[in-house]
């Protein structure tokens, strides 16, 4: 997956362990050696990669040369493709609109049903699953353990920052943004007086202008 090793996470740049590969490369035996080369210029110049267990591409798709040789000497080359996926595109932290939630108590904590910010995160795109976390470093590791909802009540009182991973189903490389959770107060109630009228014809029934009542109703209240 593409990572921000050299800067930036969209350049399709990243650092491989080649050696990791050797086993397979010999079939596990012991007895044969693996050089690693970076181009088939280099493989016919003997101009080994330096630290196979560390190397950077250098472009997409590239392909390097494994040298596989015996006790006598004698070598055979097999060639391997180095493929930088790139990550998924979730709308960013900035561009979320706010989880708002209504306090039900007005004790500064409230669920969120967090599976209805899915396709707001996952931003149209395809192959991706959106998994949430508590704190970045969770995020960063992805565990399921510490998954957090579908149903989620916010742990820090009116405010809450949590992370919505976005990984791709078939490369497994993901990214994740902020998303803010919000508890909104209820409003405050007032006590109302009650609204009389004359039963002008005597069938208990009048019209009453309601909307004259708003201004103690909303008691200042925007």
């Amino acid at each position: 997956c593409d990572d921000l090793a050299s800067g930036s996470d969209t350049d399709e740049v990243n650092v491989f362990d080649l050696s990791a590969k050797d086993g397979e490369v010999t079939g596990d035996d012991p007895s044969l050696t693996v050089t690693w080369y970076a181009s088939a210029a280099d493989l016919a110049s003997g101009n080994a990669i330096a630290d196979p267990g560390a190397y950077q591409n250098e472009e997409n798709y590239q392909s390097v040369f494994a040298e596989v040789t015996d006790g006598n000497g004698c070598s055979a080359t097999v060639t391997m493709t180095l493929t930088v996926n790139p990550l998924p595109s979730p709308t960013p932290g900035d561009q979320l609109e706010p989880y708002v939630s209504c306090d039900d108590d007005n004790d500064g904590f409230s669920e969120f049903d967090l599976s209805t910010y899915d396709d707001l995160v996952a931003n149209g795109e395809a192959d991706v699953e959106i998994t949430y976390y508590a704190t970045e470093q969770a995020a960063e590791d992805g565990l399921a353990a510490d998954r957090i909802g579908p149903v989620y009540q916010n742990t820090v009182s009116g405010q809450q920052v949590i992370y919505a991973r976005s990984t791709n189903t078939l490369t497994g490389c993901y990214r994740w943004v902020e998303l803010t959770l919000e508890v909104a107060p209820l409003p405050d109630a007032f006590e109302l007086e009650d609204l009389y009228r004359c039963d002008s014809d005597g069938d208990g029934q009048e019209r009453y202008d309601l909307t004259q009542q708003e201004a103690d109703i909303l008691g200042g209240q925007d």
